[in-house]
This record gives structure tokens, sequence and C-alpha cells, in this order.
């Protein structure tokens, strides 16, 4: 969002219109991809389909699912909520390409809520302990009045309850999520393996990256309490055994 606005300002007026710099970035992003479309020599092709994603590899050719794919991307739906790792993996790992024809061919899966059914397994909100510190690392961002002590409908206790999300050890917190989950043993039944490192789409893009008091922080934590994100949303990607 940042470099996306800042690339917006030297074009626009109004630059604290962020609806409408947004307007104009998405018109932009949607008109090159009409122009590449467009292009005679583009090879680009969409098939859509309206079906349970679980049905999606039937309702593909024998010749397509032959060939594999360079890059599949399914959100969220390996989320337990949804089909699960186990089902997502088993059911799309067979449409990657071959490792000998593309060792890269990657699966790409998004965990929206991994990290909010982790926390309370592991007890991490009525843990003292762990919400003292997550406050205090809050309350560098939001410096908090004696005047508001007590007054538990107040904005300000309100904000600092909704950024104590912002500032949760994911890492830790995704950690257990994948020992529940069984990542490991999952993956290698389903013949992929997990990319330590992720090559395409950041890990977590959205949580916070600089410390308080680094230049910039402050709006970068603004922007993410403004978002509906939590900093939670976990990226991973998942290759084939060699």
């Amino acid at each position: 969002m940042p470099s996306t606005l800042s690339t917006l300002h030297a074009d626009r007026n109004a630059k604290n219109d962020v609806n409408g710099l947004l307007y104009f970035h998405i018109r932009s992003v949607i008109e090159r991809f009409c122009h590449r479309l467009q292009n005679p020599v583009s090879k680009i092709r969409l098939i859509l389909y309206c079906v349970d994603a679980a049905s999606l590899p039937g309702c593909l050719s024998t010749e397509t699912r032959a060939s594999g794919f360079d890059r599949i991307e399914v959100s969220n739906i390996a989320d337990e909520a949804y089909l699960g790792l186990a089902r997502t993996l088993g059911t799309f790992t067979p449409l990657l390409k071959s490792h000998s024809d593309n060792p890269r061919a990657t699966l790409i899966t998004l965990f929206l809520n991994a990290c909010e059914i982790a926390d309370r397994q592991m007890g991490n909100r009525s843990d003292s302990k762990i919400q003292s510190s997550q406050m205090k690392q809050v309350m560098k961002y939001l410096p908090f009045s004696p005047r508001h002590t007590g007054t538990a409908n107040s904005t300000e206790v309100m904000k600092m309850m909704i950024a104590n999300d912002l500032v949760r050890d994911y890492d830790r917190i995704f950690a257990f999520y994948m020992d529940v989950v069984r990542f490991g043993a999952t993956s290698k039944q389903a013949g992929v393996k997990m990319r330590q490192r992720n090559a395409i789409v950041e890990a977590w893009p959205m949580r916070l990256k600089k410390k308080p008091g680094e230049k910039g922080a402050d709006e970068e934590f603004q922007n993410l309490m403004a978002s509906s994100s939590t900093g939670a949303e976990r990226y991973v990607e998942w290759v084939r055994e060699g």
C-alpha cells in the first residue's frame, strides 16, 4: 500500500484521497491487463469454472492435467474451515508439473485463520505475561494516557485492544499450528515439501516490518490499523519432492 500510494502521489493533487488514488491504481492495472490480452502475441487463455474447488481437477481435460501447471494459487482453502491442508495438497499437487519438467513449479496456499485458531489453542489470550508483553509493545505505537484508565469503552482503549492483534508473535504461533496440523507428514504424503523461504510471494505480507521509533513505523502501524488485516496472513509455497 505505501509504495503504491507514493507512486500515485506524483501524478495527483489530492494526495490524501486514498480511495481516489486506489481507484486510479486499480483502473491502471486493469487497463494494462486488458491491453495484454489484446496483444496478438500473448498466449493467455482464461477458463472459468463455477464448481467446488475439490471438483476442479475433474473439470480439466486429460491433456491439461497431463501437461501440468507451473504455478497454482488456491487462496485460503487450505484453512481448516475449508478443504484443509491434506485435501488441498492431495487435490492440487497432481496438477503441478513434475520435478523433472519444472523443479520450481509451485502451489501457493494462504492461511488466514490458522494463527487465530492456534493462538486460542495455545491459551495466549488468557496468559497474563503474554498479554502484558503485547500491550507494552502496543503502547510504543499508541501512548496510553492515565486519564483513560477504567474507561473500557473509550476510543483509545478500543484502539489498543484492536492493536493487540498486530503485535503478536505470529512466527511462534504458526510454528505451533504447523505441528498440530502435521505439515511435515501431510506434505510428505502428498509428495511436496514446504519452501523454507518463499520465492514468489512474501510469507508475511501484512505484518509490521519496522520497529517502533524507526522512520515510517508510525505510518506503517496506522495503515495496518486502518485495514482489515492483522499481520497473521501467512503464505506458504509448496514444490514437488525431487
